[in-house]
């Protein structure tokens, strides 16, 4: 997964989801960095509060790692 910074912003553009899309500047959280994140790098990693958390990772970052694994096998 070629992603950048840049790329992985949009990820914080939903309103259900209130993160600043520069986090993903200051982590330096690329497209490689996002395939390898756990659900517990997201819970403390992103200083976030529980509930836009647990959805960033099971809707946002979980189904991104499930369809790169899915083309992987391919």
């Amino acid at each position: 997964m070629n992603r950048n910074p840049t790329s992985v912003r949009p990820l914080s553009g939903n309103e259900a989801v209130p993160i600043d899309g520069n986090v993903w500047y200051q982590l330096e959280i690329d497209g490689k960095s996002l395939l390898l994140m756990t659900r517990n790098d997201v819970l403390t990693g992103l200083s976030l509060k529980l509930g836009p958390a647990l959805k960033i990772y099971e809707y946002h970052i979980k189904p991104l790692q499930t369809q790169h694994l899915k083309n992987s096998s391919l």
